[in-house]
């Protein structure tokens, strides 16, 4: 007989430990066993990950709507700020660049190196991304298939 413990993850990132008995299984060493059960706690983290992605787009999604919500409310009464209870709450105005895209990104830098007088500058600007990078190197990974049952 074997103990396992599985983590289970709540909102609170917080956890509880559940004990189960596994009873011996049949044809498998106990060795068996335990990877069988890393298996079942890799999967279970790998869900768990892609639920609090999920939970924490929505959370930012809500956010962005409350701050527009808030800013408009603001705008409205024409106030840059007003006090409830203890909490104030005040509008600010801050510098933000848009995001380019890579192709974007490297059109751009292009154009800065031909400005500067580099006469070859598709592959300067090559070379220069590949030294930005880090070596490559081969790192193992784990990849779980499930068969297909008929």
């Amino acid at each position: 007989m074997f103990d396992i413990y599985f983590l289970l993850f709540n909102t609170l990132s917080s956890y509880k430990e559940i004990k189960i008995q596994v009873i011996n299984y049949q044809n498998m060493s106990g060795s068996l066993a335990i990877i069988k059960s890393d298996i079942i706690k890799l999967q279970n983290i790998q869900t768990e990950l892609k639920r609090l992605s999920a939970e924490m787009k929505k959370l930012r999604k809500e956010k962005e709507r409350l701050e527009s919500k808030l800013i408009q409310f603001l705008e409205k009464n024409e106030n840059s700020g007003i006090t409830i209870d203890d909490t104030t709450l005040l509008t600010e105005s801050k510098k933000r660049r848009e995001r380019k895209g890579r192709t974007d990104k490297e059109i751009a830098a292009l154009e800065v190196l031909r400005m500067a007088g580099v006469s070859n500058a598709d592959s300067t600007l090559e070379k220069l991304l590949s030294s930005m990078k880090g070596n490559e190197h081969l790192v193992k990974t784990v990849k779980i298939q499930r068969k297909k049952r008929n």
